[in-house]
């Protein structure tokens, strides 16, 4: 195959000058045709097969199109649809986007851009399908399933047709970027386990430990006992997959102590989420003649935010007659409070994580006050 050159102008044969154009021959009035030369002939066949075969086609004498077959792929690959924005109005309904636009489209290229305000809000899994081309599925901008609300009435979106999934994906809209629309509360002592759902790749997880029991008192105490302390908190945003199990484990509430001298109440359980974050429970208050401390506060560790609990209130050790200590508030809200006895659960703790309350005065022997249990809640 000759040396391959830049196509140019190949003057007639016998003309010098490099501009010269071609004349028709006239025998009868004595003039002579120009002589073609060869490259004039060879180069322009030679620079069309060449374009024919780089758009990826096989050259053929049947198929006389095939110039301006590659001339469009040329176009397209120079100034892909992808590079245009598509728009038009949804004539679909709930879920099922469909929509003329301008430009129109003749071919989905990775990249084509379909900008339209849907005619009604999405209840779930939606498709779209522009100029007539066929229905697509939709999915938000990482992959994941679309969430009733994501595309709202009215209000413009951007589809970014994927040739590799074979769907448009909303550009901008990600799992992670929405707001938490779910919650889940584990509030009661004991194990338990969280699937992360489809279309889920971070949660919100808050957790606190369980509150310890108030001190007991009365028959023959002389003091008035310390109140429990409250569990520690912690918090965080947790990077997850669909499908994903965690183990969560809720602390147990602290028992309430009895009115031995010096007997400390039960320690709330510690809360835990997975391996990702974890707040240990408060310590129970004491009753007896030497001290009536309150219980101390646990706390939280692993997460973003992670808090003490705070202390139960300090009874007396010297008279029974005077109030005993209160059960400590936890991340959530408050304990027990102090009684000289638990009628109706008064000396319980009530939000998750919070302290018992101390028993004070005299009468018949009475225990204090048993913590809250902790809690987990999750949010996605």
């Amino acid at each position: 195959m000759p040396e391959r050159k830049p196509l140019l102008y190949n003057q007639p044969y016998d003309q010098t000058n490099p501009n010269a154009p071609y004349v028709d021959g006239n025998p009868s009035a004595g003039i002579s045709g120009s002589i073609p030369r060869a490259a004039a002939i060879e180069f322009p066949q030679r620079e069309i097969v060449g374009a024919i075969t780089l758009a990826g086609l096989q050259p053929s004498n049947d198929d006389l199109t095939q110039l301006w077959q590659a001339m469009q792929k040329a176009a397209a690959a120079v100034a892909p649809q992808q590079s245009l924005v598509h728009a038009g109005t949804d004539t679909g309904s709930a879920n099922q986007i469909v929509v003329d636009v301008t430009p129109s489209i003749t071919t989905l290229v990775d990249g084509t851009i379909i900008e339209v305000a849907p005619a009604a809000t999405n209840t779930g899994a939606a498709t779209l399908n522009a100029d007539g081309i066929g229905v697509r599925p939709i999915v938000r901008a990482d992959g994941s399933a679309l969430q009733p609300g994501d595309l709202q009435v009215g209000s413009k979106r951007l589809f970014a047709w994927d040739a590799a999934s074979g769907k448009y994906q909303i550009i901008g809209l990600y799992s992670s970027y929405s707001p938490p629309r779910n919650l889940q509360s584990f509030a009661v002592s004991g194990s338990y386990t969280f699937t992360v759902p489809l279309g889920v790749y971070w949660i919100f997880c808050e957790c606190v430990g369980a509150g310890g029991g108030g001190g007991g008192g009365a028959g023959s105490a002389t003091w008035a006992s310390g109140g429990g302390g409250s569990g520690g908190y912690a918090a965080g945003w947790v990077s997850v997959t669909p499908g994903q199990v965690i183990n969560l484990i809720v602390g147990a509430k602290g028992a309430g102590g009895s009115n031995g001298n010096a007997e400390q109440a039960g320690t709330g359980g510690t809360t835990s989420i997975g391996s990702f974050m974890q707040a240990t429970g408060g310590s129970g208050g004491t009753g007896g003649n030497l001290g009536a401390p309150g219980g101390t506060p646990g706390v939280g560790s692993g997460g973003q935010r992670n808090l003490y609990g705070s202390n139960g209130g300090d009874g007396n050790p010297y008279r029974s007659d005077s109030q005993g200590g209160q059960g400590a508030a936890s991340a959530f809200g408050g304990g027990g409070r102090t009684a000289t006895k638990n009628t109706g659960g008064v000396l319980d703790g009530v939000a998750p994580g919070s302290g018992g309350g101390g028993i004070w005065y005299t009468g018949p022997v009475q225990q204090g006050g048993t913590g809250a249990d902790g809690a987990i809640y999750i949010q996605y």
